[in-house]
């Protein structure tokens, strides 16, 4: 507890009589029994202790009614709030004021109600206690670091995975709609704003013994909403944070896909003519035989290999309608050709002449970086299709980051057992992908 220590000859009193005192205090304190109850606090509580208290009763009920043992001489604030966590195993959350302030606490082993410990730790240390997401908090009278409990709609945000931007959003499945996965979607956000907004003052999982001093505040999903428990000063950050992935949602970005069939020995020669190296932090490629390669190329790279296609007939160019997708939203682009096909003849009818659809579907979620400058493009595929001139197709998954405007090359997806006229038997098909921002014209 609180001891005065008046100046003696050597300037303090010597420890016997320090805890003397003490026990003198508490014993005075301790003999206003028949007014203030056993073990409380021989002066009135202010308004703030006194309405902690009842708030903290109330929110824990019988769970402090127990009456505890202890001995402390000279605790430190960690000794202290170890007693408080330990005799009914709640939390206890020291406000870092508060810390800096206190002065060590000397008991006389007593049995005393909890509450009553209570009241004396707030009276010493100057300070009052709130419940807050099964804890206490010892605070400082006024302060702004009191807990304020809000809840966020999240139903509309995006699942996926952003790159080098410094933020991380939950890796999901399609089937999002499907409540399992909905609950995943949350978790992740939780861990977004947990790791984005305050990091370090949200409580972990753990027992209440392991809690730091100071990591009251919580985040936690349910029914589609993210609930936050903190100051309201973070409370305009954790919303400043949401909407600023909302305004990311909104963007559009062009993907442009192109398919090159060439020959495998002209790729070769193309490729080293062009400058295309294989960089080894990019083959990201789920490898099925030979490995598929992902590169990031530049302007004028795609534009020498499209010229060397078209103009010097090494190979044929197919390219799918520019596809314009919002900002983390999957889309999918498709190789396909519709070979004639003459059906089985029956005999009360005229033979049938139908088309085979037969390809491959490749599919990309493109994630534009907070200053617009760059993209990140999932890419994976072939997703589905027939294929009975393809040969051996090569199933992939890469991420890769390309500047605004930029393309990425991913080579050997495919080998051709029937290859279409001029192209060898060993042909290779590559996917050549460009995505681009859509200016907002509305933004200011």
């Amino acid at each position: 507890m609180r001891t005065s220590r008046p100046p003696s000859s050597a300037g303090r009193w010597p420890g016997s009589a320090r805890a003397a005192v003490a026990c003198l205090a508490i014993a005075a304190a301790l003999g206003q029994g028949s007014r203030g109850g056993a073990g409380e606090p021989q002066k009135q509580a202010t308004g703030d202790e006194a309405s902690g208290i009842e708030a903290v009763k109330q929110a824990f009920g019988p769970l402090l009614d127990r009456n505890i043992t202890l001995e402390l001489r000279e605790a430190s604030v960690e000794t202290v709030r170890q007693s408080l966590i330990s005799a009914v195993n709640v939390p206890v959350f020291v406000e870092p004021e508060v810390a800096r302030n206190a002065v060590p606490i000397t008991f006389p082993k007593m049995t005393l109600p909890y509450t009553s410990l209570l009241r004396w730790v707030c009276r010493f240390w100057s300070c009052t206690c709130i419940p807050s997401e099964g804890a206490i908090l010892l605070l400082k009278a006024g302060s702004a670091a009191v807990p304020v409990s809000r809840s966020y709609d999240i139903g509309d945000l995006p699942s996926g995975s952003i790159a080098g931007t410094g933020q991380r959003f939950p890796d999901l499945a399609e089937e999002l709609a499907e409540e399992q996965n909905r609950a995943a979607a949350g978790v992740g956000w939780v861990a977004f704003v947990r790791e984005t907004v305050e990091p370090g003052t949200w409580r972990r999982a753990g027992t209440a013994a392991e809690a730091p001093l100071w990591a009251p505040y919580v985040a936690r999903y349910r029914d589609g909403k993210l609930i936050v428990s903190h100051t309201a000063w973070t409370h305009r950050r954790v919303e400043a944070a949401l909407n600023n992935v909302r305004r990311a949602r909104s963007l559009q970005v062009h993907i442009q896909a192109r398919y090159l069939r060439v020959g495998r020995a002209p790729w070769a020669e193309l490729k080293a003519e062009v400058g295309i190296q294989r960089p080894a932090d990019e083959a990201k490629a789920a490898p099925a035989g030979i490995e598929p390669s992902c590169t990031r190329i530049s302007n004028e790279q795609v534009e020498a290999i499209l010229k060397a296609v078209l103009k010097r007939h090494k190979g044929s160019l197919l390219t799918a309608p520019r596809l314009t997708c919002y900002n983390t939203q999957r889309a999918s682009f498709r190789v396909i050709a519709g070979p004639s096909d003459v059906r089985p003849v029956n005999p009360d009818r005229e033979p049938e002449i139908g088309g085979i659809p037969e390809g491959a579907s490749f599919a990309g979620q493109p994630f534009v970086s907070s200053d617009r400058r760059s993209i990140t493009l999932v890419l994976s595929g072939p997703a589905s299709g027939r294929a009975r001139n393809w040969g051996e197709r090569r199933r992939f998954v890469t991420t890769v980051t390309v500047p605004d405007g930029g393309s990425v090359l991913l080579d050997g997806l495919a080998q051709f057992d029937e290859p279409p006229p001029g192209i060898e038997k060993d042909g290779v098909l590559i996917l050549l992908v460009t995505a681009q921002v859509v200016p907002d014209i509305f933004e200011e």
